[in-house]
């Protein structure tokens, strides 16, 4: 299958300077001791600037599989998880700043992910201690997509970016528009998308149609954000709503998802309130989910509703006796869930999710160590079945020796527990979608 994509990409500004570029070693911005690549055991996969350019497609899978160790599971051209290590669905989490996306994804193959590709600024795939930050069950991988919904810093001079895209396989046209601007010490950030697709193009001979029934979509976004930033730190907040209505590949009768999303995002960050803080980062996000599959495009089969909330507060320490560097936080997680109709399979359910955390940084001479220890505590309410309570503890351990410029060794041990999911421990039949 010969693929054409094309790419027109126009970048205004109010000023420009010309200058000669460094090229800098890449940092983990998802970490928060912000460790540069070569400084870690476990494999990071970063994808940033005019690379991310040239690779973001229609879904999060889609623009990472080309990375190593990472494919993209499809289910239809508008749906793709990313599988790491052979691990997807609820086994590799999907972020959106550094927060679950709190959308149905991890529920059925079926089910899109609510992480925009193309208004990610950076994407990365972090394993090892690092991860444990966000979540044990993430025993693949985290992926985390950041955007510039909340700034963090007021631009110098207003900013806006336009892209058009098209693919001939599904005859696609993708736009993007973003701006950034500031005021004194306030800084704003608006993007939008739209995207429209026609049936997925095949050989003749491969149906005798000469392409995919049902695999036509039309989606947009919208994100409005805003930031107050000062010397003491910033407070931001954005709204994003997404609008996506695909086709799944054909069955019997044909059906269609029709995906709103609302979601709210509030960040706080505070620099050194304290002489051994560091930074003290707080966190909030409220999603209210819903999709419709619809049977022959037009009938409400099932309704997925969820209004997930999730929270963390994270303290950057500086050195302390042996440890150099390192952060604790704690982390909380509230999802109501309520699958409506004849082919639900999973019963409405209250899942609470509980966790403190910590990533520490030791150095003694040439020899670098990394500790992350994660606790949490689980439970879920399902409609019929008894409430079920996990409390799985997670650790991992890294050491990199630097011998000289040249030669490095590194040793890493992971020790990974997850709790189930909802859809693991209740699910009572088929998924008419799936």
């Amino acid at each position: 299958m010969l693929r054409q994509s094309y790419l027109l990409f126009l970048f205004f500004t109010s000023s420009a300077i010309a200058e000669d570029v460094q090229e800098l070693e890449p940092v983990i911005v998802s970490a928060p001791l912000h460790t540069k690549t070569a400084e870690t055991v476990h494999p990071v996969n970063i994808l940033a600037g005019d690379e991310l350019s040239m690779k973001q497609a229609t879904t999060i899978s889609e623009t990472l599989k080309g990375e190593l160790g990472i494919h993209s599971m499809s289910f239809g051209t508008s749906v793709g998880q990313p599988v790491i290590r052979g691990q997807t669905g609820v086994r590799v989490l999907v972020l959106q700043n550094g927060l679950s996306s709190l959308d149905a994804s991890g529920v059925s193959p079926d089910h899109a992910n609510s992480t925009e590709a193309l208004l990610a600024e950076r994407i990365e795939v972090l394993r090892g201690p690092a991860s444990l930050l966000y979540g044990s069950g993430a025993i693949g991988g985290i992926v985390n997509v950041i955007d510039n919904r909340i700034p963090m810093y007021v631009p110098e001079a207003a900013e806006l970016a336009f892209e058009q895209r098209y693919n001939s396989v599904s005859n696609q046209w993708s736009s993007v528009l973003k701006h950034d601007g500031g005021l004194d010490h306030f800084a704003w950030h608006l993007d939008g998308f739209f995207r429209t697709s026609e049936d997925y193009h095949v050989p003749t001979e491969s149906n005798g149609l000469g392409y995919v029934e049902n695999t036509d979509a039309q989606s947009w976004s919208g994100t409005l954000g805003g930031s107050w930033i000062d010397d003491w730190g910033m407070l931001g907040f954005s709204y994003n709503h997404l609008d996506n209505n695909y086709g799944v590949p054909p069955v019997d009768e044909l059906v269609r998802i029709d995906l709103k999303q609302n979601r709210y995002d509030l960040r706080a960050e505070f620099y050194e309130p304290f002489s051994w803080i560091e930074a003290l980062k707080l966190r909030f996000a409220y999603n209210d989910y819903q999709h419709a599959e619809l049977e022959d495009g037009v009938t409400v089969g099932t309704q997925f509703d969820i209004q997930g909330i999730e929270g963390r507060v994270e303290l950057v320490h500086k050195a302390i006796g042996f440890i150099d560097h390192g952060a604790v936080g704690f982390q909380a997680q509230n999802k109501d869930s309520v699958a409506i109709g004849e082919e639900a399979f999973v019963p409405p359910s209250e899942k609470q999710n509980y966790a403190v955390f910590m990533i520490e940084d030791i150095h003694a001479g040439n020899i670098a160590y990394e500790l992350g220890l994660r606790v949490e505590h689980q439970q879920i309410d399902a409609e019929g079945f008894s409430s079920t309570q996990h409390t799985p503890v997670s650790a991992s351990l890294s050491a990199l020796w630097n011998t000289n410029d040249n030669i490095l060794f590194s040793l890493a041990f992971t020790h990974a527990q997850r709790a189930p999911d909802v859809a693991e421990l209740f699910a009572d039949g088929v998924h008419f979608a799936a």
